[in-house]
């Protein structure tokens, strides 16, 4: 795979969103491990089954909101950039030329 097709921002998505999903998998799972403790549950199976359960939900919930804040911020960003393509650039004409390609109407 060359470098040069990767698609800058999936990959920055991604890295952010993998930053962002360690503390909170790690906090979430310390959080399930103390109520099972504190449950009396003692079953590695049981506690791995919520630990799963858990980290799944919030890894969901945690996606949705990133891919919603990154897929806003490319609308906006394709917004701008058809709102600059549709502006008409008359500046650079002299006023002879604008008045004969843009005449005023007259009542």
């Amino acid at each position: 795979m060359k470098f040069s097709s990767i698609d800058k921002r999936s990959l920055k998505e991604s890295i952010f969103d993998t930053a962002i999903a360690l503390p909170i998998a790690w906090s979430m799972s310390y959080v399930t491990l103390v109520a099972m403790y504190a449950l009396e549950v003692s079953n590695a199976f049981l506690i791995s089954l919520a630990q799963t359960i858990v980290l799944t939900v919030v890894s969901v919930f945690r996606k949705y909101t990133i891919r919603t804040k990154f897929k806003k911020a490319e609308d906006n960003l394709m917004k701008s950039q058809n709102s600059d393509e549709l502006t008409i650039d008359i500046d650079h004409l002299n006023l002879a030329q604008r008045q004969e390609k843009y005449p005023r109407a007259t009542n």
